[in-house]
């Protein structure tokens, strides 16, 4: 990637806590590199779609799921 090129594509986690700026408001906001990763991890995890296993359906579909 070039210097902070941000503008065709979204960065790493790992390019944008590297990047001077984004640190230093991190830091002014009193978050850590774990904070904000823990944070992602968590709304990641709520956004996801059930699992009901490999080809199946879950056992009752609501009609407005249609």
């Amino acid at each position: 990637m070039t210097k902070n090129n941000w503008t065709s594509f979204e960065p790493h986690l790992d390019e944008m806590f590297s990047d001077p700026i984004v640190t230093a408001v991190m830091r002014r906001d009193g978050l850590t590199e774990r904070d904000l990763r823990e944070a992602l991890t968590s709304a990641r995890r709520s956004t996801a779609l059930p699992r009901h296993g490999h080809g199946s359906l879950p056992a009752v579909v609501s009609a407005g799921s249609f």
